[in-house]
């Protein structure tokens, strides 16, 4: 199982990376659009709909708002901050419902509620890839970044609560997150922040503090994106959102810590590290 991980992980970094310096901005985001289409159909199982002509009209809806708001970023960068300040907003509304312990609020048992949320969530996603993309006056860098960031925190997290873990997270969402697991990500990425600062960017040393402060939070939000997703998934009574991925699952499962550390990463970028890209 961890095998078949670590070589289906592998190849999506490959792609994914390959893809970032081989195309156009609105054609990388065409083809991230795709696997959020996917995502979609995810999220609607997660929120209990089970048949196919439902989720076909929900992947059809997300697709449609995609679209519009994409269109209208076109037009308007400002676009994206709106959609990225709400997005933001949910993930810390997401947060405090996380922290009760309840699975009978409205943002975590009502399936219109979690369907509305995952159209903001997966537009959110779409519009960031796209932005970050095409906004950046290094492109793709920016994203780059953001892509190895949760990649980081994901793989410094795992493979230091396998080693050290014994202090359970969150032991009634996901059993298998530990304490030493998130500190081990935030070390990891903390380490990768300041070199890639220091000597990339060469950043000077307020700069690189922001750069660190910023990229421990969206380490956070990664977290928070998984921890959802895993209670969503348990008042679903499933173990995966699909099966798509050897040894992963889900396009979802994939994805879930890039969900909710897109948005912040871009809204930061947007508003700090680039102010010149507007």
């Amino acid at each position: 199982m961890l095998k078949q991980r670590i070589i289906t992980g592998s190849i999506l970094a490959l792609v994914v990376v390959s893809l970032l310096f081989l195309l156009p901005s609105l054609w990388f985001a065409g083809l991230f659009g795709v696997a959020l289409l996917l995502v979609a159909w995810e999220w609607a199982g997660l929120c209990g709909y089970r048949k196919k002509s439902l989720r076909y009209i929900y992947v059809l809806v997300v697709l449609s708002t995609g679209v519009v708001f994409l269109l209208l970023t076109l037009q308007n960068p400002v676009t994206t901050k709106f959609v990225l300040i709400v997005a933001s907003a949910w993930w810390i509304m997401a947060l405090i419902d996380l922290l009760g312990g309840k699975s009978d609020t409205p943002l975590s048992a009502s399936p219109m509620v979690k369907l509305i949320s995952g159209i903001l969530l997966i537009v959110a996603m779409w519009l960031s890839v796209y932005y970050l993309h095409k906004f950046d006056s290094n492109s793709p860098a920016a994203l780059l970044f953001l892509f190895l960031l949760v990649w980081l925190a994901d793989s410094g997290a795992y493979i230091t609560g396998k080693l050290w873990g014994k202090t359970k997270l969150a032991p009634n969402v996901s059993p298998g997150k530990t304490i030493e697991g998130l500190f081990g990500g935030i070390v990891a990425v903390s380490l990768f922040s300041l070199l890639t600062g220091y000597f990339y960017a060469h950043l000077p040393l307020q700069a690189l503090l922001l750069l660190l402060l910023i990229a421990v939070v969206v380490t956070l939000f990664s977290v928070l994106g998984d921890l959802v997703e895993s209670k969503y998934k348990r008042i679903a009574g499933i173990k995966d959102s699909g099966d798509i991925l050897p040894g992963h699952g889900g396009i979802l499962d994939r994805i879930d810590g890039f969900a909710a550390a897109a948005p912040v990463f871009t809204l930061c970028w947007f508003s700090i590290l680039d102010k010149g890209a507007q």
